[in-house]
C-alpha cells in the first residue's frame, strides 16, 4: 500500500457508507461473505495533481442499488482530501460526472 492509501484510508476509516468499503492498493472494494470481490472501483496516481478512475465494477446481484455511486462518491472525497483532480477514463465515471454537475471542479479531461 502507497504511502497516500495508507493516510487516506486512516481519514476514511470511521466512514458511514450503507456499503462497507475496504482501500487497497489502487481500488476500492466489497466482498461478499465467500470473501469474492462484487463491487470496485480501480484507480491510479499516474497523472501528477490528479486520481484516474480507470474501472467501476458491481456484480448483477448488487447493480441498481447505488452501489456505483457510493464507490465513485469514496473517490471523490480522497480526492478532496488531498486537493486532487479527478480523471474519469471509465464508462460509469464519465457518465457520473457528466450527469452530476456539482462535482464539475473537480474533474480534469485528458
Amino acid at each position: 500500500m502507497t504511502s497516500l492509501s495508507t493516510s487516506v484510508s486512516d481519514f476514511l476509516e470511521n466512514s458511514t457508507d450503507p456499503l462497507s468499503l475496504t482501500l487497497g492498493d489502487g481500488h476500492y472494494y466489497h466482498k461478499n461473505d465467500a470473501g469474492d470481490i462484487v463491487a470496485e472501483i480501480k484507480f491510479n496516481f499516474d497523472t501528477p495533481g490528479a486520481l484516474t478512475i480507470t474501472s467501476t465494477t458491481v456484480q448483477p446481484e448488487l447493480q441498481g442499488k447505488g452501489i456505483a455511486k457510493q464507490l465513485v462518491l469514496k473517490v471523490i472525497a480522497m480526492a478532496k482530501a488531498y486537493q486532487l483532480k479527478i480523471i474519469p477514463d471509465c464508462n460509469y465515471a464519465k457518465s457520473f460526472f457528466e450527469t452530476n454537475k456539482d462535482y464539475a471542479d473537480l474533474v480534469q479531461y485528458r
